[in-house]
């Protein structure tokens, strides 16, 4: 009894190994197919037509503007108060660097603040000061002070706007 399996699993791997060469052949037509298509589809990928020819050469033309016809560019953003009725002011930063103190500033005119920056000389070294706003009371100026605290965690103190 031990002896009647073995001719059947014998038979049975015979058949998977001679069934397994057939489906690698067909395997390797599908293969052999698909790369077929892919290199056709590069080929035609290469191919211009005249819808794309039109629209290379538009934008070469677009590419090709004089100074003439360039767009202008925006002026340069003032750092003085816009405001200067107020007595009080926010003074939220200071530096010797006054390429970082004109960042700053941008940051927050961009951000919809009345930023500016003044001059002042300490011990014989120039400091640049961002300040925001002119204030007619401590009150409104501390407002301000605490929503820029709240919205990007920036110390300030409130100033004479002298």
């Amino acid at each position: 009894m031990k002896y009647t399996f073995f001719p059947i699993f014998v038979l049975i791997f015979a058949f998977l190994l001679v069934g397994g060469c057939s489906k690698d052949e067909k395997v390797a037509e599908l293969e052999e197919q698909i790369k077929e298509s892919e290199s056709q589809d590069l080929l035609e990928d290469t191919v211009t037509d005249e819808a794309t020819a039109e629209l290379t050469d538009t934008t070469v033309d677009d590419y090709a503007m004089t100074p003439e016809t360039a767009p202008e560019e925006e002026p340069a953003p003032t750092y003085m108060p816009k405001h200067t009725d107020g007595v009080f002011t926010l003074q939220i930063a200071a530096g010797s660097n006054p390429e970082w103190v004109k960042h700053a500033a941008d940051t927050y005119i961009r951000r919809g603040y009345d930023a500016f920056i003044t001059e002042t000389i300490v011990d014989d070294q120039t400091f640049y000061r961002l300040r925001i706003g002119s204030f007619e009371s401590v009150a409104a100026a501390k407002d301000i002070g605490l929503e820029l605290k709240d919205k990007y965690s920036v110390d300030f103190w409130i100033d004479n706007n002298n």
